[in-house]
């Protein structure tokens, strides 16, 4: 229960930081002063995807995946008393193990991530 219940605000946080992420680079990408929407519109989209690609995907791939057999320790970033090990995981490579733990994860985390977008639009048509 502790662990479905902490994959769960891990999902929910990895949500909220793609949708302010994508209200700042709306606001990035007007004051780029590009030459027309469609360059502006561009903008957003390659820095969003760059943004939730990294924030969904890579981060939890790094932390979960274990480069032990190439000869690539364990990376440490620490922060005060705060580490983070990344290439420290479980996984060298996709098991089934992988797809029970990680990929439920991951999917939903990307099933969140298509209701998301449409909440806000949703409630200010309702106000």
């Amino acid at each position: 229960l502790k662990a479905n219940s902490l994959m769960a605000l891990v999902v929910i946080i990895i949500a909220l930081i793609n949708v302010l992420s994508k209200k700042f680079l709306v606001m990035l990408a007007k004051s780029e002063r590009n030459l027309s929407v469609t360059d502006e519109r561009k903008s957003v989209v390659v820095s969003l995807f760059a943004v939730q690609l990294t924030n969904t995907v890579l981060i939890k791939m790094f932390v979960a995946m274990s480069l032990q057999e190439v000869g690539f320790g364990a990376l440490e970033v620490s922060e005060g008393e705060q580490t983070a090990r990344f290439f420290d995981g479980s996984y060298k490579e996709f098991t089934h193990d992988w797809y029970v733990v990680e990929g439920v994860a991951l999917l939903i985390a990307m099933m969140v991530q298509v209701i998301v977008p449409h909440v806000e639009p949703t409630l200010l048509q309702l106000i």
